[in-house]
């Protein structure tokens, strides 16, 4: 891995540390997440001036402003549901069921449904989350019964399936060839 990518990757990891714990903290809902897409939406503008103005200018179809539309509305619910989640649990508990639980639906849903079948060794990759996910999130306790066990709140169950269905248009999107939000072909061909 080159210095670039490294740094890249710590960049974005810290970001994303970054924003859970804001997310944590606000508890406030839609007025956070609102918040959140402003500033988002004005870190975006140099890049698509940018990409405007270098590329020769910005061509939306129909599929384009579908699969913003599409990505916007369920990136949205997904940071609603994450607000509910910690609003409602503990950080330790929430944070670990909603990032790791995502990407296991997203692959099984994916397999289910559009017959996108992973190699073995991601499979080996997801059963790993999922124990990393069961025990850290104390689930070796499921198997213990004691009155008033602490359950993960609603929002932590919710989120990670919210979050699964919003990266497949995202994936859709990212996988055309356009640079902003890709050409019409079907995500199917993606």
């Amino acid at each position: 891995m080159t210095p670039l990518a490294l740094c890249l990757v710590l960049t974005a990891a810290v970001l994303h540390a970054t924003w859970n714990l804001a997310a944590k903290r606000a508890g406030s809902g839609l007025p956070f997440v609102f918040a959140v897409g402003v500033v988002m939406t004005i870190c975006y503008v140099p890049i698509i001036a940018g990409v405007a103005w270098f590329g020769g200018g910005l061509h939306f179809s129909p599929g384009d402003w579908f699969v913003v539309g599409v990505s916007t509305v369920l990136k949205t619910g997904y940071a609603l549901y994450l607000q509910r989640a910690y609003r409602k649990g503990d950080f330790s508990l929430v944070y670990p069921l909603v990032r790791g639980s995502a990407p296991v639906i997203a692959t099984a849903g994916a397999a289910l449904f559009l017959g996108e079948f992973p190699p073995p060794i991601a499979l080996l990759g997801g059963l790993i989350i999922v124990a990393g996910i069961f025990f850290l999130t104390h689930g070796e306790r499921l198997w213990q019964r004691r009155p008033g066990r602490a359950q993960p709140p609603r929002g932590a169950r919710a989120t990670p399936s919210s979050r699964a269905r919003s990266s497949r248009p995202t994936r859709c999107g990212i996988a055309m060839p356009s640079p902003i939000t890709r050409s019409t072909r079907s995500c199917s061909t993606a």
